[in-house]
């Protein structure tokens, strides 16, 4: 109910830290910094490529922190604890959704400006292809989006390691 203490604050805050020590490290070029991340870390990739302007490029598979209410809702992945709690705090409902809309991609996503590949399995359970769409759609930034259909919360598992290292390639070994 307080976004202070809302764990994601926390994540986020460390991930925006070493963010800006990677830039201030004399062997890494901060022109050329990238995020990526799976199910949380590639909300959490997102996120970064949204709040941080000097991020790159991002990678993101099965992203969570897209789209929380309906997550909320389906009790997809972890979000079915936070249906829980609202189930026996309803007067809550309002604090809680208004602490997620500070950590939903779907309200950050416009703010990306480098180019972005995100992997979706669309029989994911715990992240559900609707909600990454939700997200990505909001994108502006060049972006690519990697379907696996029969993949659940793999995110295409090794066969899309080497899509991301093509992508990679492609953006900073031109």
């Amino acid at each position: 109910t307080d976004k202070h203490q809302f764990y994601l604050y926390h994540v986020w805050c460390d991930a925006l830290c070493a963010l800006r020590l990677a830039r201030e490290h004399a062997a890494i070029d901060p022109a050329r910094i990238a995020v990526d991340g799976g199910s949380q870390g590639g909300g959490t990739a997102l996120a970064m490529a949204a709040l941080d302007q000097s991020v790159a490029l991002c990678t993101a598979d099965v992203p969570s922190a897209c789209w929380m209410e309906k997550r909320i809702f389906d009790r997809s992945g972890g979000y079915g604890q936070v249906a829980d709690f609202l189930r026996n705090h309803p007067d809550q409902v309002e604090a809680v959704c208004a602490t997620l809309s500070y950590f939903d991609n779907l309200n950050h996503a416009e703010d990306i400006r480098c180019p972005v590949l995100v992997s979706v399995g669309l029989k994911d359970p715990v992240c559900p292809p609707d909600t990454v769409y939700a997200a990505y759609n909001r994108i502006t930034a060049p972006k690519r989006i990697v379907n696996y259909p029969f993949g659940e919360h793999d995110g295409g598992g090794g066969l899309h390691e080497e899509v991301k290292m093509a992508f990679v390639a492609e953006h900073f070994l031109r």
